[in-house]
């Protein structure tokens, strides 16, 4: 669903959407598309291989996952993953 429109009514805002008004304590603002896993070039530990995951659609639910990411996909991915798991967004970036 689209945002219509966000407002800050003491400390919480008010996001509008053809669905509905949600009431949030943090918004996270990304534009963009999903894109391509940043895959290491070197060989992952067995050990690694079996928790880490490069493909979202592959989540069962009711996860714990730790999104790991510097651009708007990571926060893309964080979004869409917490309707339906607990999530954490760990951005290499400042900005």
């Amino acid at each position: 669903s689209e945002v219509e429109s966000v407002k800050n009514e003491n400390g919480v805002f008010l996001v509008s959407t053809a669905k509905g008004v949600y009431e949030c304590k943090n918004i996270i603002v990304a534009i963009g598309r999903m894109g391509k896993p940043n895959k290491p070039d070197y060989k992952l530990p067995m050990t690694l291989t079996k928790i880490i995951n490069f493909n979202a659609n592959s989540v069962l639910g009711n996860e714990k996952i730790l999104v790991v990411g510097g651009g708007n996909s990571a926060a893309e991915y964080a979004v869409d993953l917490a309707n339906s798991n607990q999530v954490s967004l760990c951005y290499r970036k400042k900005e």
